[in-house]
């Protein structure tokens, strides 16, 4: 499909999911080629909403990265599952990261560093390497992780993306839709 000038690309992305981190490149590229802004929804991993995720599926999922990330030819597999605290952790430097436009360079180096060089988020080494690989303040996402306010504030954003995913009609991540830049309008 051909997207439109003045589109950008809703891009539905989770710090769990091993999909999100192979996709990220190609849709970087994409915006890339196409002039399209890429406007990033992270939502929580589905089983730190509560939701299940059977045995078999968790293996499924592990083979299945496995071969596209080959496929790809992304760095993919020596990692510390980030559920649980160190995506908390990440959002809050995920935080941080909008307010100077750093997202995507925060996604690529948590692609990097935590799914492909096995960094610990969970752990303050961890998410300062990953932050500081994209140009953070280490100081300025240390403040936010003690703050009560930034952690209501991340986890309602969180909450109306999952909301918007839905309404979208999708319930996965990755997921995309591209929408007019001058209104939330589906082309």
């Amino acid at each position: 499909a051909r997207i439109p000038q003045r589109a950008k690309i809703l891009l539905f992305w989770s710090f769990r999911s091993p999909y999100s981190q192979l996709a990220l490149k190609q849709v970087i590229d994409v915006a890339a080629r196409t002039g399209a802004r890429i406007d990033l929804r992270a939502v929580l991993p589905m089983v730190m909403r509560g939701l299940q995720v059977p045995l078999q599926k968790r293996l499924y999922i592990a083979r299945d990265t496995a071969r596209e990330a080959r496929d790809v030819g992304v760095p993919y597999g020596y990692f510390v599952d980030p559920v649980g605290t160190p995506t908390e952790r990440a959002f809050v430097a995920l935080w941080v990261a909008r307010r100077t436009g750093r997202e995507l360079l925060l996604m690529q180096a948590w692609a990097d560093k935590v799914w492909s060089r096995g960094v610990d988020a969970g752990c303050d080494d961890g998410l300062r390497a990953v932050c500081e690989a994209a140009g953070l303040d280490w100081s300025d996402v240390r403040d936010a992780l003690v703050s009560t306010r930034v952690d209501e504030e991340w986890r309602a954003w969180a909450e109306a993306n999952r909301v918007r995913l839905y309404g979208l009609g999708l319930w996965g991540v990755p997921s995309f839709a591209v929408v007019s830049d001058d209104a939330e309008e589906r082309v």
